[in-house]
C-alpha cells in the first residue's frame, strides 16, 4: 500500500507545483509639470504643445467678387485697425468710375446749358425735371462707382491676429479672413521659441 500512496502524493505535489498566482501590479500615475508662457527671455528654444482659441474672432471679407492681386498678410500675423489686408484687381472698378465721372459732367453740362433757357422760359417744365433727374441718376451712377472702387480694398477692422483664410475662386476670388483678438501676450506661446 505504501507503494500507491507515493505516487498519488508525487501526482499532488506536482500539480500543487505546477499552479500559477495571479498578483495585480499597480502602475503609479504620472507626474506632470505644467507652467505657465510668459515674456521672460529663456537661453534655449523651447517647444509647447497645446492649443491656442481666440478670445473673439471677426469675420472679414470682400463685399463683392473679383480677382485677388494682393496680399498682405499671412496667417499668424499681427495686424493693426485699419491695415490693409487685400486687395482686388481694380481695373474694371476703376473703368466704371471713369464712366460715371464721364457721365456726371455730361449731366452738370445739360444742366447748365438748360438752366439758361428754363430762366428765360423758354424750356418747358417737364424737359427741366427730366435734366434735374438725369443729374441725379449720374451723381447716384458715380457715388456706386466710388463705393465699388473703395471695395476693392480689404481693412483689418480692429487689431488682433489674422487666423483662418479662406478663399474660393468659384465666385470670381472671394477671400476671406477670420481676424483674432489677442486676450493677453502670457496666454500665447512665444512663437520665436516655438517648434511644431
Amino acid at each position: 500500500m505504501r507503494t500507491k500512496i507515493y505516487p498519488v502524493l508525487a501526482g499532488l505535489l506536482l500539480m500543487a507545483s505546477c499552479g500559477t498566482k495571479t498578483e495585480e501590479v499597480k502602475k503609479a500615475p504620472a507626474r506632470v509639470k505644467t507652467e505657465l508662457a510668459n515674456n521672460n527671455a529663456s537661453t534655449g528654444n523651447v517647444t509647447y504643445v497645446g492649443v491656442v482659441e481666440e478670445e473673439s474672432s471677426t469675420a472679414v471679407s470682400f463685399t463683392g467678387s473679383g480677382t485677388i492681386m494682393k496680399m498682405y498678410v499671412t496667417e499668424g500675423q499681427h495686424v493693426s485697425k485699419g491695415q490693409l489686408i487685400a486687395e482686388l484687381d481694380k481695373v474694371q472698378s476703376q473703368n466704371m468710375l471713369n464712366a460715371a465721372e464721364a457721365q456726371m459732367q455730361q449731366a452738370n453740362d445739360a444742366l447748365a446749358r438748360m438752366k439758361q433757357l428754363h430762366e428765360t422760359n423758354s424750356l418747358p417744365e417737364m424737359k427741366w425735371v427730366e435734366v434735374q433727374s438725369q443729374v441725379e441718376q449720374a451723381k447716384a451712377q458715380l457715388d456706386m462707382a466710388k463705393k465699388q472702387l473703395e471695395n476693392c480694398m480689404l481693412y483689418a477692422p480692429t487689431s488682433g491676429v489674422i487666423g483662418k483664410r479662406n478663399s474660393t475662386t468659384s465666385n470670381g476670388g472671394c477671400y476671406h479672413f477670420e481676424h483674432r483678438h489677442r486676450k493677453s501676450e502670457s496666454e500665447y506661446t512665444r512663437k520665436r521659441n516655438c517648434q511644431h
